[in-house]
């Protein structure tokens, strides 16, 4: 189970969903994100704050993923885009993809999915983005804006969220809302393994 800093890259994201000319300042607002929340992944090069300001981020989110620049603005990528276009978004941050391939046997009816180096899988259905799934590849890679990724305990995770927590066929499952995942153990200093939301190809 698997599992922005550029002119260019903002450009690609307003083609994804520009808006409407007599909605602009309302969806300007509404695509504004709180500074102090963005994650912004930080190099290994002996410089961490001149790599992170030029390093582009990828966040997780229960509908979809948010891009962020270096400047601080940020560009959703809900589910039900375009295939392309997620495609293009998430490989600004997370490389080169993989090759699609079919899983005609996922629970929901069969998915298209695409991985990525780092633990990120996006999967689509009928060329739209419909969910994503990210395993402990590269522990701390991908994160919410809330900074909820693989390695993040329960004790941490709850401090920002509220989550619920069974024991499944797969193990210890949290559910947050719309996201969920597995926890190497129940208690509070279990840590998250695997993190998931919308259609994926999860099999109990």
């Amino acid at each position: 189970m698997k599992r922005i800093a550029t002119a260019a890259l903002l450009g690609m994201l307003a083609a994804c969903g520009a808006p409407e000319a007599g909605n602009q300042p309302e969806q300007a607002q509404a695509a504004a994100v709180n500074e102090a929340e963005i994650f912004v992944p930080q190099g290994d090069d002996g410089n961490s704050a001149q790599a992170a300001a030029k390093t582009p981020a990828l966040g997780l989110s229960p509908d979809g993923l948010t891009l962020v620049s270096a400047d601080g603005s940020a560009r959703q990528v809900n589910f039900g885009i375009a295939q392309d276009d997620a495609m293009r978004a998430a490989s600004v941050v997370a490389g080169k993809p993989g090759n699609p391939m079919l899983n005609p046997d996922c629970p929901s009816g069969p998915l298209d999915s695409v991985d990525f180096a780092d633990g990120l899988t996006l999967f689509f259905e009928g060329a739209r983005f419909v969910g994503w799934d990210v395993d402990d590849t590269e522990p701390g890679r991908f994160t919410t804006m809330s900074g909820v990724g693989i390695g993040t305990t329960r004790r941490a995770m709850e401090r920002s969220v509220v989550i619920e927590v069974e024991n499944t066929s797969l193990g210890h499952e949290f559910r947050a809302g719309a996201l969920s995942g597995l926890l190497s153990a129940p208690g509070e200093t279990g840590r998250v393994m695997q993190l998931w939301a919308g259609t994926t190809c999860i099999f109990r």
